[in-house]
């Protein structure tokens, strides 16, 4: 995905970010194909590409939670992901909901 967005500069002259639904499904598909920690190596670059992204800091606690069983690592991620969404918003719900799940 990294080399697909960076060839785009040689054709268009100018440099792409990675789209962040890009990277969160491209990390879904790594994750359910037993490759978790590929998966986590792309969601943290697309962190640093898109550092207010709530869905990546989400992405990040699914993972760990579901696919390599660290529900530390989930939570400090859903509190990210929660600190990040807006007041009221569905995914700040849903991200509450998780962490509360992977603390029990």
């Amino acid at each position: 995905i990294k080399e697909y967005y960076s060839s785009l500069k040689e054709v268009y002259g100018f440099e792409f970010d990675i789209p962040m639904g890009a990277i969160n499904e491209s990390a879904s598909i790594l994750a359910n194909n037993d490759q978790q920690s590929t998966a986590i190596e792309l969601v943290l670059y697309g962190t640093k590409i898109h550092p207010y992204s709530a869905t990546l800091y989400g992405s990040l606690g699914e993972i760990h939670q579901y696919y390599v069983d660290k529900p530390e690592l989930a939570r400090e991620y859903y509190q990210k992901a929660m600190k990040l969404s807006k007041k009221k918003s569905i995914d700040r719900l849903k991200y509450k909901t998780m962490m509360e799940a992977v603390s029990k």
